[in-house]
C-alpha cells in the first residue's frame, strides 16, 4: 500500500506586530503619548514614526522617536508595554503616525487632528467602567460615537477591562490584552 502527505508550508512571523495602540495627552504642550503592546517578553523598545501637516503648509518630513519599554509579571501577562512620545506638534495640526517593532513589523497608519481649535469649543466623551464581559454596549456606544468626528477627545475616567473578575488569581492578563484589543483606534 502506497500511502503520502502533502506538507503545506505558510509563512510563518516570529517577530511581533505593534498592537493594542493608543494615544495619552501629556504634561507638555505640543505633544502625545503613544502606548502599544508587542506580545513578545522583553522585546525591545520600537519607535514611533510620525509627520505632522499643519494647515496651510505642506506635509513636515517624518519624523522618528525611539520608544522605551517595560514589562511586568503580574496575571500571566507575556507581552511587552512601549511608550513613546511625539513633540513638536502645533495647534490645528494633523499628525499620521505608525508604530515600528524592533523586527520592523508596521502597525496601521493612524492619524488625529491635535488640538483642533484652542480657542473654540472642546466636545469629548467621557465614560467609565469598561470591561471585556458586561460592557458590550459600552464599546459599541463609544465606537458609534468616535465614528461621528464629533469629538476632540475620548476621556476613559477608570476601572478598564476589569482583569481581576475572571479566573484564578495572577492568570487574567488576557483579559487586559482583550479589552485594549477592542477599543484600539482604526
Amino acid at each position: 500500500m502506497l500511502s503520502f502527505a502533502v506538507l503545506l508550508i505558510t509563512p510563518f512571523s516570529a517577530a511581533p506586530v505593534p498592537e493594542q495602540i493608543h494615544l495619552a495627552l501629556t504634561e507638555t504642550s505640543g505633544t502625545m503619548r503613544v502606548t502599544w503592546v508587542t506580545m513578545l517578553l522583553h522585546d525591545c523598545a520600537g519607535d514611533v514614526e510620525y509627520s505632522i501637516t499643519p494647515d496651510s503648509s505642506p506635509e513636515k518630513p517624518r519624523a522618528t522617536v525611539a520608544g522605551s519599554n517595560y514589562t511586568y509579571a503580574g496575571d500571566s501577562f507575556a507581552g511587552t508595554l512601549h511608550t513613546a512620545v511625539m513633540t513638536g506638534i502645533p495647534s490645528g495640526a494633523t499628525v499620521n503616525y505608525t508604530v515600528v517593532s524592533c523586527a520592523g513589523e508596521r502597525s496601521p497608519m493612524y492619524a488625529f487632528n491635535f488640538n483642533p481649535d484652542p480657542s473654540g469649543t472642546l466636545n469629548f466623551l467621557a465614560y467609565g467602567d469598561m470591561g471585556v464581559k458586561n460592557s458590550v454596549g459600552t464599546v459599541a456606544m463609544a465606537n458609534r460615537e468616535a465614528a461621528t468626528g464629533a469629538y476632540h477627545l475620548f476621556v476613559n475616567v477608570g476601572d478598564t477591562s476589569y482583569a481581576d473578575d475572571d479566573g484564578p488569581h495572577g492568570s487574567n492578563g488576557y483579559i487586559f490584552d482583550e479589552h485594549f484589543r477592542n477599543i484600539e483606534g482604526e
